[in-house]
């Protein structure tokens, strides 16, 4: 593991560029981060998933790429389980905070929760 410590965006439904409080979040921390997306086996193959779906995903990324490029930023997307995904991640970064619109809720809810317990929680929340 390198001693590189970041901040993770994790990107799942809310695909906006404007009022999205983890990316407000990360950029304030005054740490590096990387914004990801995850198109995760497990969740295409649900019934309620359809192609049509994926590329409304697709297309928001592509989108969100170019507003983001002005700010020298990006989506990066990955192909896997989350599990899989945060273990190659961890490889290269010390992954310091995951961010994400759910986690937010966690926290307002039960403000005494940890940071682990929130990575925990983070990861079984994409298994679901």
């Amino acid at each position: 593991m390198s001693s590189k410590s970041v901040n993770i965006v994790w990107l799942k439904r809310d695909l906006r560029s404007q009022d999205h409080a983890p990316l407000l979040k990360a950029e304030c921390a005054g740490i590096p981060y990387r914004i990801i997306y995850l198109f995760e086996p497990s969740r295409i193959e649900y019934p309620d998933t359809s192609p049509r779906h994926l590329q409304f995903v697709y297309h928001s990324i592509v989108a969100l790429n170019k507003l983001l490029s002005e700010f020298n930023r990006r989506v990066e997307v990955f192909y896997g389980e989350a599990m899989e995904v945060f273990n190659y991640l961890n490889e290269d970064y010390n992954i310091n905070s995951v961010l994400d619109i759910l986690i937010n809720i966690v926290k307002r809810e039960t403000p005494s929760i940890s940071e682990t317990e929130m990575f925990r929680l983070s990861i079984l929340m994409c298994l679901r």
